[in-house]
């Protein structure tokens, strides 16, 4: 944050271009190449999970199946995919400290 007087509150613009700073923005600095290929494979998973609400549709239609059933297919489907990540990264902490 800028300097100030000792007895100047910041202003709501300042405090909010401060938080952007730290949150946001510092996400970016702290980028960097390596994080390139994970983030494309999770934003392709992404894109395919939009384009595949039309299969769905589809699915559902064709099939006779419910509503219900499909979402709880793909609910437990995508579910190791969902928790790939977190558990990869904790994985990497406990083996960062076994390792130590």
């Amino acid at each position: 944050m800028s300097p100030q007087a000792p007895n100047q509150q910041p202003t709501f613009a300042e405090h909010c271009r401060y938080w952007l700073d730290r949150n946001i923005l510092d996400l970016g600095r702290q980028m960097r190449l390596s994080y390139l290929p994970p983030l494309m494979v999770y934003l392709a998973a992404g894109v395919s999970g939009l384009t595949g609400i039309v299969g769905a549709f589809f699915v559902k239609e064709y099939l006779g199946l419910s509503a219900e059933f499909l979402a709880a297919l793909g609910f437990w489907t995508m579910l190791p995919w969902t928790l790939k990540m977190p558990l990869g990264h904790l994985v990497d902490l406990i083996w960062r400290h076994k390792a130590g």
